[in-house]
């Protein structure tokens, strides 16, 4: 009986064992453009790290292997629209078809802009077609895109639901302290500045500048300022990212607008962010 009885109690402990070492496999997360990277990324911290699917210069291309294995075995693709990823949703509408149902279109649930600045509440084609996608330059949008983003999260991986609550809270009050510095920054800035800016995102115009900036004559707006120059890679994340200081901000957009650097970015050049 006393054998029994260890015997017993040694199942119970290697059940138990078991048990406690189980881990649950990370989700796999893709996102389709570097400027949603640090978005998910702060609602993932402390889960996993997503996935970078498209470069700037591979928006045209059509999906290498590797990407296609990549969206294979992901458990979640969020992505902009068929308006900037157009070959991508090509692909999702026939060869991809089954990624689909784990897909997160962003900007089918976000207001979007017009070239003209007009907000665009039109069907979801025309939307993909006819307004700006670079909604990343708003911070509400932001805001609104946290906020969608986060449940599909926690329905994904429900494991780690307290994670990207947490993670949620502490984005938020990130975008809100970027949007606030930035706001400071472009105060300090001249009409000249201002008005190169501008140009630079529609949805940045739409919430950090006045009409009387958007509408500066460019005439005024010295001709080395016009140049279609590329902004440099590090000055627009510098910018972007949402755990810089408020110093670093300002020489970030400083940078982006200097007449004398070549960092003047041309609104249809890449992403412009």
């Amino acid at each position: 009986m006393q054998k029994l009885n260890n015997f017993f109690l040694a199942m119970v402990f290697s059940v138990g064992a078991l048990f406690s070492t189980t881990t649950y496999a990370k989700p796999t997360v893709v996102v389709s453009v570097e400027p949603l990277y640090e978005l998910v990324a702060g609602l993932m911290n402390g889960v996993d790290k997503p996935i970078v699917l498209l470069k700037k210069d591979e928006l045209a291309k059509n999906l290498s292997n590797t990407q296609v294995q990549q969206l294979l075995t992901a458990d979640m693709l969020i992505r902009v629209g068929d308006g900037l990823e157009r070959q991508l949703g090509q692909s999702l509408k026939h060869d991809l078809k089954i990624i689909s149902n784990y897909t997160l279109t962003l900007s089918n649930y976000l207001p979007l802009l017009r070239s003209g600045d007009q907000l665009s509440n039109k069907n979801l084609t025309e939307r993909q077609q006819k307004n700006d996608l670079r909604f990343w330059m708003d911070p509400k949008l932001l805001v609104m895109a946290t906020r969608y983003i986060t449940p599909q999260l926690v329905r994904m991986d429900p494991e780690n639901q307290e994670q990207y609550l947490n993670n949620e809270i502490v984005l938020l009050k990130q975008i809100k302290t970027m949007a606030q510095q930035t706001a400071k920054a472009v105060e300090t800035f001249s009409r000249q500045e201002k008005a190169k800016l501008a140009s630079f995102n529609p949805y940045f115009a739409h919430r950090f500048l006045e009409q009387k900036d958007i509408d500066y004559p460019t005439y005024k707006i010295a001709s080395t300022q016009t140049k279609q120059l590329v902004c440099t890679k590090k000055s627009l994340g510098d910018f972007y990212s949402l755990s810089i200081t408020p110093v670093d901000r300002i020489l970030a957009l400083k940078n982006i607008i200097d007449i004398n650097t070549p960092c003047f970015s041309n609104p249809l050049a890449v992403y412009s962010f």
